[in-house]
């Protein structure tokens, strides 16, 4: 009934395989999304060029991509920053794949400040902690590698997946930082006394998805999912640590934040914020729902016979165990085994015991092994459509191939230790820095009183940790707006800039702002253009703009002459009434 603190902050391990691979996740989808704006966002010949950046930046920000302005070695970036994740999301030299994903994606947030928003904070944070705790122990290479597995392998006991650590309890308080400071922020009449920060939140078109329309119109729903989630953020951390029921009390929790996350994915065009946070959320994931899962996907003992001698073959089986099979399954030579052996010999294949006692070879024992796991079974059911005759083909020939791939698995994949704990030394300094950020959340609440000296700056924006959750806070926006950028060629013709067409830009309410607005890095840069702060980052746009080739009505190439832009903005009123509307010049500038 009641739990101990150990087990309130500390970790099961397979919830930090489940972490890292939901952060290596969102690593590669957010390169897929910025890599199409890779030379206008990165490149010195983009809207930010470094000189700019680094005037922009803190003084203790810093970024790899400092290094060169050139297209090429931004995309030599994005391939590295690409492969560590990959490297992370199968728990390969783990410890070495997260610190390169620390640094290049701290890199990638400090070259443009322009576009980021909370997953990207969040994202830093995660990775940070990261560094500290032990991702590959359960679900990866790194654990499947292990130097005590450089033998033949008999049955094993049960291992303990409880982790405590003064990582771990960092990473879980940071967890909650996000959703209790969160719901301090939030002190706007909008959320405590009109019930209505739902409503504003949908009544902005180009933040809302096409299910948020339908929402907006619920209008008998805005109340209470207002209080549902101000409410859910501020009492998470009495689900998630209650020590009372714990087991009961965080898995209610954690059901409770994801069905929130993905109803912002749904409702709003958040970007990748609900992926960064449901990845920070496997953190939390109880024991009791891995020892739920285990007891689907066990079935019985399973056992994997290899070819004795083969160490390729022993490798592929450890490695197969690793993230499909129970840890207390046998792997061991079929050399030993009255029933494997012979059936080895004879087919020149791998062999599988099932729980069932059937025995398997060749491409129907990978596809069984495969589907054992919810992780790998989509693997396993795509490996099984196809034809037995090309499975058993592609099995024998990595088969005979297997002096070749045994001299790369060596190389690649040598047996090594593998530390859960790191020296006292580094714990010390967790320690000392989770204390920081839980001040520096404390200092981001102007009630609190606390502010702490300009240093801490510098160390939390030198390690990325500095962070501030006021998504929607003090309360949702009210006010969108939308950009007519107007370009004028040496030839006199009038050119939208936006959508590279001929004519003047629409001055009225675009037919679909979410269309207009491209992407949601787009729009994060848009939002902050307007501000007075950043009237020089609209000449660094329209200096962009002039070095573009644009063709008029005929398709000949012409230069720009000058540009103009003016800002349009809609305001939501309350009740429904009808929205208020203002127009700001902004910019009006000529091409040199």
């Amino acid at each position: 009934m009641w739990t101990s603190l150990k087990t309130v902050f500390g970790i099961d391990l397979r919830s930090l395989a489940a972490f890292r691979v939901g952060v290596a996740v969102y690593i590669l989808v957010d390169l897929a999304n910025r890599w199409p704006y890779l030379n206008v966002f990165y490149t010195d010949a983009g809207i930010l060029g470094r000189a700019e950046a680094i005037a922009y930046n803190y003084v203790s920000r810093w970024s790899l991509f400092y290094i060169s302005g050139e297209a090429w070695v931004v995309h030599v970036l994005f391939v590295c920053l690409a492969l560590a994740a990959l490297s992370l999301l199968v728990g390969y030299r783990t410890r070495l794949s997260i610190f390169i994903c620390w640094v290049l994606v701290v890199s990638l947030t400090n070259r443009n400040l322009f576009l980021l928003q909370g997953d990207d904070d969040l994202i830093c944070i995660l990775l940070f902690w990261g560094l500290f705790l032990p991702l590959s122990a359960r679900f990866s290479v790194d654990d499947a590698l292990r130097e005590e597995h450089d033998h033949p392998v008999s049955a094993r006991p049960r291992r303990r997946h409880d982790y405590v650590s003064p990582a771990s309890v960092a990473a879980v308080l940071q967890v909650s930082y996000v959703y209790i400071f969160g719901a301090f922020l939030k002190t706007g009449v909008e959320w405590h006394e009109q019930m209505n920060a739902v409503y504003y939140a949908l009544s902005i078109e180009g933040l809302t998805t096409p299910l948020g329309d339908l929402l907006l119109k619920a209008t008998a729903l805005h109340g209470p999912l207002t209080g549902f989630v101000w409410w859910l953020e501020l009492l998470m951390p009495l689900c998630v640590f209650m020590p009372l029921f714990f087991s009961f009390f965080r898995s209610l929790g954690l059901a409770l934040l994801i069905a929130m996350h993905i109803g912002f994915a749904l409702f709003l065009n958040v970007g990748l914020f609900p992926l960064a946070s449901i990845a920070s959320l496997m953190l939390l994931i109880p024991t009791i729902v891995w020892q739920w899962l285990d007891r689907k996907t066990d079935g019985g003992e399973w056992t994997l016979f290899y070819d004795d001698g083969c160490v390729f073959c022993r490798k592929t089986c450890l490695l197969l165990r690793s993230f499909c099979l129970p840890y207390e399954t046998i792997v061991t030579p079929a050399q030993g085994d009255q029933e494997a052996g012979p059936i080895l010999e004879k087919h020149n294949s791998w062999v599988v015991r099932a729980p069932s006692g059937t025995l398997l070879t060749h491409w129907d024992a990978l596809v069984a092994v495969l589907k054992n796991n919810p992780l790998t079974w989509p693997f396993g059911v795509l490996s099984g459509l196809l034809p037995r005759a090309i499975g058993r083909a592609l099995y024998v020939g990595i088969g005979n191939s297997r002096g070749g791939f045994g001299a790369v698995a060596d190389a690649v994949l040598p047996f090594r230790s593998l530390a859960l704990q790191v020296p006292h030394f580094v714990s010390a300094i967790v320690t000392a820095l989770a204390a920081f950020v839980f001040l520096w959340n404390v200092d981001q609440d102007p009630r609190s009183g606390l502010q702490l000296p300009t240093s801490a700056q510098y160390i939390a924006k030198l390690l990325r940790i500095n962070q501030n959750w006021a998504m929607f806070a003090p309360f949702p926006v009210k006010r969108e707006g939308w950009y007519g950028f107007e370009g004028t060629l040496k030839n006199g013709l009038h050119m939208d800039l936006w959508t590279g067409k001929p004519g003047y830009p629409p001055s009225g309410d675009p037919d679909d702002l979410r269309a207009w607005n491209k992407d949601y890095r787009w729009r994060k840069y848009l939002a902050r253009l307007h501000l007075k702060a950043n009237a020089r980052q609209r000449g660094n746009l329209a200096r962009y703009w002039c070095r573009q080739e644009w063709l008029d009505a005929n398709g000949a190439i012409q230069p720009l002459a000058s540009i103009k832009m003016t800002y349009y903005t809609r305001t939501t009123q309350p009740d429904g009434r009808p929205d208020t509307y203002t127009t700001f010049s902004l910019y009006t500038g000529k091409c040199n």
